[in-house]
């Protein structure tokens, strides 16, 4: 379901840089940094990435969020894998191991598989930079909803997304906190994931193994 931006009435922008480029105002970059990882926000990063965005209309960033956001989240996926004894080199035939009364399996086969988390009262997480450091547990899926409805939903973020990809803020957002479990889920291409109006993707994966150092490629 599409959804319109939250407060998009606060945090007004800080105007435009020298290029011409709307900027970000002291309260975008003070909400954003409880989440995000700082060297993203710098101006002189985020014109980078804007460059590299207009040549190439698609970026990588590694590393995204703040260190303690980033290791409570990989935590609970790691824990939940272990939880249902998927990855590592233990095949599951059980397609329907993960699934409870949040997550629940998304079709058709021959298009796609994967688990949908459908947040109820309550599995809401504390994220940002103000949560505490032990409250970390299995459910990765009401971590990431809670940052789905915290930062991806807000306006700051609305207007950082327009900083660096020069498309200007989104009107809204229509988002979902998918799970693949490894060895069982996948999506395909196909005809209806095509749309007839212009639409920026933004995908926030976490993804086993140890990454490289803070770089955008």
């Amino acid at each position: 379901t599409f959804e319109p931006l939250a407060g998009g009435e606060e945090g007004e922008s800080g105007g435009a840089t020298d290029d011409g480029r709307a900027d970000l105002s002291r309260e975008d970059r003070d909400f954003l940094g409880g989440y995000i990882n700082p060297a993203y926000l710098t101006d002189e990063s985020m014109g980078e990435i804007q460059t590299r965005f207009e040549e190439e209309s698609s970026i990588k960033l590694r590393h995204f969020l703040v260190d303690e956001l980033n290791a409570r989240i990989t935590k609970s996926c790691k824990k939940m894998d272990d939880r249902d004894r998927v990855g590592r080199d233990r095949p599951s035939l059980d397609y329907k191991v993960g699934t409870d009364e949040n997550w629940k399996a998304v079709g058709p086969a021959h298009k796609q598989r994967f688990l949908e988390y459908e947040a109820t009262v309550g599995n809401d997480k504390p994220v940002g930079g103000k949560a505490s450091a032990d409250d970390g547990d299995d459910d990765a899926g009401g971590h990431l909803h809670g940052l789905r409805t915290t930062l991806f939903r807000s306006a700051a973020f609305g207007r950082w997304l327009g900083r660096v990809s020069s498309l200007g803020c989104p009107l809204g957002e229509r988002g979902r906190v998918r799970r693949f479990r490894p060895g069982l889920d996948y999506t395909v291409a196909h005809y209806g994931v095509l749309t007839t109006d212009p639409v920026l993707d933004a995908t926030l994966c976490f993804c086993a193994g140890d990454g490289e150092p803070c770089a955008f490629d």
